[in-house]
């Protein structure tokens, strides 16, 4: 392909076989854990035991997270092609203390099974990622016109306008900042 336009995560692993477009927005992953459940509100590195378990899905974000910052952690991984509702219905099973993803997979696990999981609180997101397009490493001409036109779709107002119409839970969605000051 020379691009696809399905809203990509970019990292160093697929940046070797493609190019990125500067993200039209970002998206949190955040750590959730059953309700009353607060042993990591104090320090979510405590997670980082052989005494809790995180669930994932194999081979996806959420995996490839917690082997890097809680490789002592217990997996409870799923094959491929499960349904990300399957992972929070571990932690609300108890077969798994805690869970990493986005906040719109949560809010929409949250709307059908509401008062069940929370969002761990911590400092920061335990990971941001920018919703961007993938283009094939020998389109660098195609890449400048789309990272051209995705700034001048930022900078017109029209991505917010866009993010607003679809941004189903506020604060979702964090926007690009802008790439100047505007005088006092």
């Amino acid at each position: 392909i020379d691009v696809m336009c399905a809203g990509i995560w970019p990292s160093s692993k697929r940046a070797r076989h493609v190019d990125f477009v500067k993200p039209i927005f970002y998206l949190p992953f955040m750590a959730y854990s059953r309700i009353d459940d607060k042993r990591f509100d104090e320090d979510i590195s405590l997670l980082n035991n052989p005494d809790y378990t995180m669930t994932m899905t194999d081979g996806e974000t959420s995996s490839i997270i917690a082997h890097s910052d809680f490789p002592k952690a217990k997996k409870v991984e799923l094959p491929q092609f499960s349904e990300i509702s399957q992972n929070f219905l571990n932690v609300v099973n108890g077969k798994a203390d805690v869970y990493l993803n986005d906040l719109v997979s949560f809010h929409d696990f949250n709307k059908k099974n509401p008062g069940k999981l929370r969002v761990i609180p911590t400092d920061q997101p335990i990971r941001t990622f920018g919703s961007t397009i993938v283009v094939d490493d020998d389109e660098q001409k195609l890449r400048r016109m789309l990272q051209n036109a995705t700034e001048e779709l930022i900078s017109k107002g029209t991505i917010e306008t866009i993010l607003q119409k679809y941004e189903e839970y506020p604060n979702t969605f964090y926007r690009v900042s802008k790439p100047y000051e505007e005088p006092k």
